[in-house]
């Protein structure tokens, strides 16, 4: 699910993956706080 996620959001905007690897890393924290 997660790797499914990722993949698409390389495909989907390659230009800014390195935002998409930022806002995935953030979310990420978010689920490890909970």
């Amino acid at each position: 699910f997660l790797v499914s996620n990722l993949f698409i959001l390389y495909r989907v905007c390659p230009s800014s993956l390195q935002q998409a690897v930022r806002l995935t890393m953030w979310w990420l924290g978010k689920l490890l706080e909970q």
